[in-house]
């Protein structure tokens, strides 16, 4: 049983938990090669929220949420969207280019997401580059920033309208916060990790004791 993260891995039961061996998953090479090369000129929040009309369990209310909390500040949504949203803001699909210059240019992202034990690929993506993130306390991303009073984390969508315009408005010590805070968000998913992780949990751990055991069963 293979989880990607320790907190799956804490929150089985019975077999599962007995057996479990996190093998991290990693990012593209070139999200790597873009590593810190976020400027921040385009003062926009970017949000990331496909299916708006298709799905109404998750991304469907999400994007309702924010537009009843923060949609007065300037935003782009972005995500591959069934049918038309009626909002000029809701671009929809981007192609890897363009998610690219999205990354590097846009002031910051926010990520709305509440789950413990999920997380999506483009908080991952945005912390690779250096791009500042909003996001709720006791989510996953909180966790792999290192929990406690992040200045990246909030309490509710109140906190983070507060904290959005801030660096919206440009506040570069506020800026810098986030940005030391969140710099080991990325580590478990960099290439040297991962590596590192999956010698250590499947080639010494299960690989070679299999190897074992069945040579000595010959």
């Amino acid at each position: 049983f293979a989880p990607f993260y320790t907190s799956v891995a804490s929150f089985e039961t019975d077999i599962f938990a007995k057996k479990a061996k996190v093998l991290s998953i990693g990012v593209p090479s070139d999200v790597v090669e873009s590593a810190g090369i976020w400027v921040g000129s385009n003062s926009r929040i970017l949000f990331v929220c496909p299916s708006i009309q298709t799905d109404r369990y998750y991304h469907g209310p999400q994007y309702q949420s924010f537009k009843t909390h923060l949609g007065e500040l300037p935003h782009t949504i972005i995500g591959y969207q069934e049918t038309y949203v009626p909002d000029p803001n809701v671009v929809g699909y981007v192609s890897q280019l363009k998610l690219h210059e999205y990354f590097t240019t846009m002031r910051v992202l926010f990520y709305p997401s509440l789950e413990k034990r999920h997380i999506q690929y483009h908080p991952i993506e945005a912390a690779i580059y250096g791009m500042p993130i909003i996001y709720f306390k006791d989510s996953l991303l909180h966790e792999l920033a290192g929990g406690g009073d992040l200045p990246g984390s909030c309490n509710d969508y109140q906190e983070a309208y507060v904290k959005l315009k801030r660096i919206l408005n440009g506040d570069q010590i506020f800026i810098r916060e986030i940005l030391a805070s969140q710099k080991q968000i990325p580590s478990t998913f960099l290439p040297s990790n991962v590596e590192l992780n999956w010698e250590k949990n499947f080639i010494n751990d299960i690989f070679a004791s299999r190897i074992f055991k069945s040579e000595m069963t010959e």
